[in-house]
């Protein structure tokens, strides 16, 4: 009986062990994906509207990266897929929300430069703290925001195959913003060919072809892009 309990014991211990090994880096795993607590949710009086978001990470920090979405998706995608505690993860704030007559969000008939401009201030970020993460459908919001004259200057611009590049009538050199384009070699909605076109309004802007045929780079390959995206970050 006590060889029982001393094996017993030493597989109790071990277990113990075990689970502790593990937690070396608690803040990612190997894919890139933060392993972090989910967002909270955040209500911003922005205009007209009350706009529904979720934020991750220190209010605090030197930039916020925003992220707008496609028309088939909403705020909570990014905190799903692991972005926004990855981004809370590297030390910089994530705010993701839910565009006007999207998820939680009302319409609005704002128009669509002056309503990231509100959003910022309702964040109570100048444009020149914010990187803006624009997927597909919110180009419609974000294009007209780069293109304004005079210029605001954001801190950072990550296109990702978004909408209305033959719509954008570019941004000058004399005011190029910092501009990362990410879109998918196979693109199955926005051919790939469209993002020579934004690139060559985006005065030394960057990009990056991603090897899928998913409009969605980010859910397809989200440590890909995770990684893309913070390099992109850190450097500015």
């Amino acid at each position: 009986m006590r060889i029982t309990g001393y094996l017993i014991g030493l597989l109790l211990a071990w277990v113990v062990l075990a689970g502790c090994g593990g937690d070396s880096d608690s803040s990612s795993d190997s894919s890139g994906v933060g392993a972090g607590p989910a967002a909270e949710a955040l209500a911003l009086e922005v205009g007209d509207v009350n706009v529904a978001a979720l934020t991750a990470g220190d209010e605090g920090a030197a930039l916020s990266v925003v992220f707008l979405h496609g028309a088939s998706l909403t705020k909570q995608d990014w905190d799903d897929l692991g972005i926004l505690s990855t981004v809370a993860d590297a030390g910089f704030q994530a705010v993701a929300v839910d565009l006007p007559g999207f998820g939680e969000t009302p319409e609005s008939d704002a128009d669509p430069a002056q309503f990231l401009l509100d959003l910022f201030d309702a964040m109570d970020r100048p444009a020149n703290e914010v990187v803006l993460v624009s997927p597909s459908m919110s180009g419609r919001f974000s294009l007209p925001l780069v293109a304004l004259d005079p210029p605001v200057d954001l801190a950072g611009f990550v296109p990702v195959a978004p909408v209305g590049v033959d719509e954008f009538p570019g941004r000058t050199r004399d005011n190029p913003v910092p501009a990362l384009i990410m879109w998918a070699a196979g693109d199955n909605v926005i051919p790939f060919t469209v993002s020579d076109r934004l690139q060559a309004k985006l005065p030394g802007s960057t990009k990056i072809a991603f090897e899928l045929d998913n409009h969605a780079l980010y859910r397809a390959d989200t440590a890909g892009f995770n990684q893309a995206l913070l390099r992109f970050v850190r450097n500015l």
